[in-house]
């Protein structure tokens, strides 16, 4: 198992929102981030969905660009009971997670279980293509973890 160095580096900050092309023209206006480059969370591409222990279908899109070495990714719900339509529903848009790549799938399994042994439970987890992916309940913080071929994931398009 790899060694995991404190403080865990954040690679990823993700926000949820109603309206992903309104965001993203928004955030590339107003902050001049992008290109972004867009992926579509639905099957085949995104499988072995489990929110709380359970199988669960669900979709969403996702937009991510590089601000700095920090990734900023934008979700929104499309169909089904979602962990994302549950935030914006209780809380409204906004900051859902931060996110690290664990450079192996033994990191990602040490940073789960020492989480784990905090009493953080895991929230969610699922695959898109190569690359497996969690989120940690880490009150008020959602934390996620992914690992695997990064290569794998291609976007759907890019904006602008």
């Amino acid at each position: 198992m790899t060694d995991l160095a404190l403080p865990i580096p954040i690679s990823q900050v993700a926000l949820v929102v109603n309206d992903l092309e309104k965001s993203m023209r928004e955030y590339t206006e107003t902050m001049g981030w992008g290109p972004w480059n867009i992926y579509e969370y639905k099957p085949p591409r995104i499988h072995d969905i489990v929110v709380r222990g359970k199988p669960q279908e669900f979709t969403w899109i996702g937009a991510e660009t590089p601000v700095g070495a920090t990734y900023v990714e934008l979700l929104q719900p499309l169909e089904g009971p979602s962990i994302f339509r549950e935030f914006i529903d209780r809380r409204g848009e906004g900051l859902h997670h931060i996110g690290y790549w664990a450079k192996t799938m033994a990191e990602a399994d040490k940073i789960r279980d020492m989480f784990s042994a905090r009493g953080a439970p895991l929230l969610m987890s699922a695959w898109i293509d190569r690359v497996f992916f969690y989120y940690i309940d880490t009150s008020p913080m959602i934390i996620e973890v992914w690992t695997g071929d990064l290569d794998s994931l291609v976007a759907s398009r890019v904006y602008p």
